[in-house]
């Protein structure tokens, strides 16, 4: 399968996973194509005038993995840029999420929420997760999250 990895990392928190993910996808014969989706202008605490600075086609591939992180308890503004400009389709997804709010309810589930509402008629989304930077069991959550989405059959 030709794999696409859309990924938008301020702190580059959410890019390691996206990295183990590939890295998972790759082991497993795939190919496996990253585009980091970043703002000219990128400032977390601002939403008017940001503005993208590449808008990676995503047609040609098979299956797209989406992650992104969490900002002001939904999700990140060049995220919600980059599924804006989506035209619509069907094309088959993940989603992934990170935050640093102790639980999934304070910012990844409204993220997870935004992120559907923001992609329905344009992606067929099958498989989402969410992961807490600041919990405990983050690695092992990481791992999961790694081989959820790395099986693809």
């Amino acid at each position: 399968m030709r794999i696409a990895l859309i990924i938008h990392s301020y702190t580059g928190n959410t890019m390691s996973i996206a990295d183990k993910i590939g890295a998972a996808l790759v082991r497993k014969g795939h190919e496996v194509s990253l585009f980091p989706i970043k703002a000219k202008n990128e400032n977390p605490n601002q939403i008017k005038g940001v503005e993208l600075e590449s808008i990676p086609n995503i047609k040609d591939f098979d299956h797209v993995i989406f992650g992104a992180p969490t900002r002001g308890m939904d999700l990140s503004i060049v995220m919600q840029l980059y599924l804006a400009s989506l035209p619509e389709g069907h094309q088959e997804a993940s989603v992934y999420v990170t935050h640093f709010f102790p639980f999934k309810w304070m910012g990844g589930t409204q993220a997870i929420k935004k992120f559907m509402s923001l992609s329905e008629h344009k992606l067929d989304v099958k498989k989402s997760g969410i992961i807490n930077w600041k919990n405990k069991n983050r690695d092992k959550d990481i791992q999961c999250l790694v081989y959820q989405l790395s099986d693809l059959d």
